[in-house]
């Protein structure tokens, strides 16, 4: 509900923005990567969004009933959806199941190629990687910077940083990176021991396009779907999870 008037606004600003952009070029087709906002009555516009069924925890339903229609208000303003996912919500589950006649599957997208690459480091590793809104991102990486040292294995973090200088910095047995490009991420995921990481969708994606052998996912507090997922993931028995607060 606090969220609400922000979404409002971002709606207008990127309906604004899209009319500006559209009365001085030529366009054929709008592509909307969930931002509600990005379309043109006049114009094609597709949405790409796997949450066509929202998620919400117990005693929230009659707020939840009333987001989910505004929800697939929304989504229906478009021409088409598009889920990222295959056919059988392999990934999305009961996110994506809806009864909109104008969404369909378009496979499990990821910016990340899997590749036979060398290691990035010459010791096994345990890759943990941060991400999401402040001040939860800052939270974990407080977390696992404290708990690092008390492990044997090697632990380096990515910590979600692209606004700061690509430096590595080395303590104990922990390697720090405040961001790595896509090619390297990819490299690091590919071999690491285990991957710790939040269990957004993308994320997720990511994962399965690279073949990630072992993971173990840490929802951002407060976000039902990266919870669901979460869940998901474990009675699929693809790997575990721990909420944020009893992270160890």
């Amino acid at each position: 509900a606090a969220l609400a008037p922000r979404i409002l606004r971002a709606k207008k600003e990127e309906a604004e923005w899209v009319k500006n952009f559209v009365s001085k070029h030529k366009v054929d087709l709008i592509i909307s990567d969930s931002r509600f906002g990005f379309r043109h009555p006049d114009i094609k516009s597709v949405i790409i969004s796997h949450q066509l069924n929202l998620q919400f925890p117990k005693g929230w339903s009659r707020v939840g009933k009333r987001a989910q229609k505004v929800n697939e208000k929304w989504l229906n303003e478009f021409d088409e959806v598009w889920i990222p996912d295959e056919e059988n919500h392999y990934l999305s589950g009961e996110l994506s199941n809806s009864s909109l006649l104008k969404s369909r599957f378009i496979g499990i997208q990821s910016r990340m190629i899997k590749e036979e690459v060398e290691r990035p480091e010459s010791d096994p590793y345990i890759l943990c990687i941060l991400s999401g809104p402040e001040p939860q991102r800052s939270i974990l990486e407080k977390k696992i910077r404290q708990q690092s040292p008390q492990i044997k294995e090697h632990v380096v973090i990515v910590g979600g940083r692209p606004d700061k200088p690509c430096k590595i910095f080395n303590c104990a047995n922990t390697t720090y990176h405040h961001h790595l490009d896509t090619k390297t991420l990819a490299q690091y995921i590919q071999h690491a021991d285990l991957v710790i990481s939040r269990s957004g969708y993308s994320s997720l994606m990511d994962y399965y396009q690279l073949e990630c052998k072992s993971m173990f996912l840490i929802p951002s507090p407060g976000q039902t779907e990266q919870i669901y997922l979460a869940t998901r993931m474990k009675e699929m028995g693809i790997c575990d999870f721990s909420l944020q607060k009893s992270f160890s």
